[in-house]
């Protein structure tokens, strides 16, 4: 009697075979996911990025925003005195848009950027008439570390128009936080230009005594030890992200426009100073 032969898998062969299968396709499908984390962390921070940058043309260009009506604003200078409400005719207010306040504020979901435009109210004894004086030149005064400017003018943050502020979350959960750790981190960056001369300066309004920070009178903070590197590293809040991945944000000392504003990938050390994320 001939030997009789079946053809097709045996149930053991089919079984390993779906196994394989399904391993092959779950690995796929992680390498996707993480490739697809990975994008959106490289777009948030890119994003943080182009946030801080793009104040510097704003800056250059500084507009006044602030109209209530089509004669008349709210005056910047009476709002730093308290009267929220004052409005006078464009132009004619003493306050002028000197610049823009970038701080970042820790949060429980993502961190938040702020956006808010800076002002500056003459002092009293300022005479603006005598501005090209020999006197009252551009130049920082030889016997202190406080700016001409600086003794000129009550620079603040103006809170008088909630519109002019922008706030928005860091995209895809993402936070600022200190290199080598996941404590998040207050920054505020100050990037003024002066009407005295036109030259715009970055100051890290954070890097002396910050718990003593008056926003509403931010001239005690235009000193050459303010003029610091601001780095902060990025975290991923929900987790996925490998630590060992983690991008830093770097405005260099003293930066004048976008171009001083760049990301690096965990930055060691010797770049950019301080630890690595």
């Amino acid at each position: 009697m001939g030997s009789k032969f079946s053809s097709g898998f045996t149930i053991i062969e089919l079984m390993l075979f779906l196994a394989i299968t399904g391993l092959l396709i779950a690995g796929i499908l992680v390498n996707a996911a993480n490739s697809l984390n990975d994008q959106h962390y490289r777009d948030g921070v890119e994003a943080t990025r182009s946030i801080i940058s793009a104040q510097y043309a704003k800056v250059y260009s500084l507009t006044n925003d602030s109209a209530v009506g089509d004669s008349a604003n709210i005056d910047p200078c009476q709002v730093l005195e308290g009267n929220d409400s004052a409005v006078v005719r464009r132009g004619t207010s003493d306050c002028l848009y000197v610049g823009r306040l970038v701080q970042i504020i820790p949060g429980t979901n993502a961190s938040t950027i702020r956006v808010s435009p800076v002002v500056a109210k003459p002092n009293a004894a300022y005479n603006p008439a005598r501005v090209y004086d020999n006197q009252q030149s551009g130049a920082a005064a030889a016997n202190t570390s406080s700016s001409t400017f600086a003794q000129r003018y009550q620079v603040a943050r103006y809170d008088g128009n909630s519109d002019l502020v922008q706030n928005q979350e860091m995209e895809w959960g993402l936070a600022a936080v200190r290199p080598s750790s996941d404590n998040q981190v207050d920054m505020a960056l100050l990037i003024l230009r002066s009407p005295i001369d036109g030259t715009v300066q970055t100051y890290n309004v954070l890097a002396t005594n910050p718990g003593a920070i008056n926003y509403a009178n931010l001239s005690d903070r235009l000193t050459s030890a303010n003029l610091t590197d601001v780095k902060f590293c990025v975290a991923d809040l929900s987790g996925a992200l490998d630590p060992a991945q983690r991008m830093a944000v770097i405005i260099h000392k003293a930066a004048t426009g976008p171009g001083d504003v760049e990301t690096r990938l965990n930055n060691p050390a010797n770049e950019g100073g301080g630890a690595a994320c």
